[in-house]
């Protein structure tokens, strides 16, 4: 559902199978979101190594220029902001 729950699930999996390490690949703008989640949701013994999906389509160098990266930039900048207030907002239920 979210991040957060990916995260959570992630650490489970690792747990569950014994591993310490994982290598997590998404969105090019969803990076810093995963990390800081990573560090603040994991357990201090599991590494995670975080990599942007090299053929995504998202445009680093002109995202203010369209309105999908735009959006994705302001939506990550969102949950960032969420993150490092401590997660106060939630994900809807349903």
């Amino acid at each position: 559902m979210n991040t957060e729950q990916e995260v959570n699930e992630i650490t489970r999996e690792m747990q569950r199978l014994g591993k310490t390490k994982v290598i997590i690949v998404t969105s090019p703008p969803h990076t810093r979101r995963v990390r800081t989640l990573w560090k603040r949701l994991a357990a201090r013994q599991n590494q995670a190594i975080v990599r942007a999906a090299y053929e995504d389509p998202f445009d680093v160098d002109h995202w203010c220029c369209n309105t999908r990266d735009t959006f994705s930039v302001e939506r990550e900048m969102m949950g960032l902001l969420n993150a490092w207030t401590g997660l106060p907002v939630r994900p809807n239920s349903k």
